[in-house]
């Protein structure tokens, strides 16, 4: 008995030293960059006649007025459906006549016009494809003719069109190639000729034209800053309009700025504001259009005050403006409007277009003017 204990013992003690020992996994390897087919985010962006669209799966749709190759395709054919035109791309911005893509190595390439040097290239000549511009960035902004980058550093920096100071730089002359403007940024607004920075300590800063107030400085209108100035404390994000501002604070409420003539501050008046009127509560996006502004709340609904002479709020009702806020939509996720025409993202998502439409720029396949809510088709 007690020689069978021992045997096994002892085949026990030799099974244990036969056996490997443990070895710890090796670490998983890194997580390799998020592939642009699983991305799922979305993003609108309309230009002076055109629109780009950045879709879930990364690629860029393009339509509308194509005259300075502002799609990138090689051609200065307008489109009156959505094309696709580039792949792998995580942020897009849509000058009056230029385009500008980040994509996911942190690239910007830049296509369109480029006769103020808003492509950033270091030349002034018009491209009809898209071209490496910077690297190392984060976010990318279009102004009318300028191009405003930020890097992972949180620096901004600023290319293009000069005329009052709206690069921010100190000077009012036009760059073809970036320069450092400032650091410790966030977001970025810009429009034809201001600037709007919001700081990562939630303060608003700008320069450029500030003849209608839009600025919010409260100055003499002759007065417009060629550096940043500080103008506001407690910002999320800001918005610019061709002569207004869109402000949204950190506690949901919306301010405006600026000219009124079509009744964008959205302030029950047609009276130009020189200091930024609180007009809404309870917003989570604000968007400023050439003369309108848009407001997302938090129920999605999606509101407008301003210029609606081309059918630009999809009320199926056109009008030179109005001064309060009215509900155009519902379940909106995102916004963008310029000169004559808007496009919205729905939940789904699904995009939907309205206004001038003469070149395209609806992309609904035809030319004519629209004053309610078309959904685009993809092919």
């Amino acid at each position: 008995m007690k020689c069978c204990f021992y045997v096994i013992i002892i085949s026990f003690v030799l099974l244990i030293g036969c056996r490997k020992k443990d070895v710890p996994a090796p670490p998983p390897a890194p997580e390799p960059p998020l592939p642009p087919a699983a991305a799922k985010f979305t993003e609108v962006s309309a230009g002076h006649l055109f629109t780009l669209v950045l879709r879930e799966d990364s690629t860029v749709w393009a339509f509308g007025d194509n005259e300075y190759g502002q799609f990138g395709d090689g051609t200065r054919a307008d489109k009156i459906r959505p094309v696709k035109i580039m792949e792998a791309v995580k942020n897009i911005a849509a000058g009056a006549r230029h385009s500008l893509f980040l994509k996911y190595d942190n690239s910007v390439w830049g296509v369109g016009m480029n006769y103020y040097g808003q492509l950033g290239d270091g030349t002034n000549t018009d491209r009809t494809a898209a071209i490496k511009i910077m690297t190392d960035v984060k976010s990318i902004y279009a102004g009318g003719m300028c191009s405003y980058f930020l890097k992972n550093d949180h620096t901004l920096w600023a290319t293009g069109a000069n005329h009052y100071g709206q690069l921010g730089e100190g000077n009012i002359t036009p760059r073809n190639r970036p320069a450092l403007i400032m650091g410790n940024v966030r977001q970025v607004a810009a429009s034809g000729d201001h600037l709007l920075i919001v700081r990562n300590d939630n303060t608003l800063w700008g320069s450029g034209l500030n003849y209608d107030g839009q600025m919010g400085l409260a100055a003499p209108i002759y007065y417009w800053p060629i550096l940043p100035v500080k103008l506001m404390d407690s910002v999320q994000t800001a918005s610019a309009g061709y002569l207004h501002s869109v402000i949204l604070k950190m506690d949901k409420s919306l301010w405006t700025t600026g000219n009124n003539l079509s009744g964008q501050l959205g302030d029950k008046s047609f009276t130009l504001r020189r200091t930024p009127v609180k007009v809404m509560d309870s917003v989570t996006l604000a968007v400023a259009g050439s003369a309108a502004t848009y407001a997302i709340k938090s129920d999605s609904t999606l509101w407008a005050a301003g210029y609606n002479d081309r059918g630009d709020f999809g009320t199926g009702s056109t009008f030179p403006g109005t001064n309060v806020f009215i509900k155009i939509a519902d379940r909106v996720l995102q916004v963008s409007s310029n000169t004559s025409h808007t496009i919205i993202v729905k939940s789904g998502p699904t995009y939907w277009t309205t206004g001038l439409n003469h070149r395209g720029q609806v992309g609904d396949g035809t030319t004519q003017n629209r004053n309610t809510f078309v959904q685009l088709i993809f092919p």
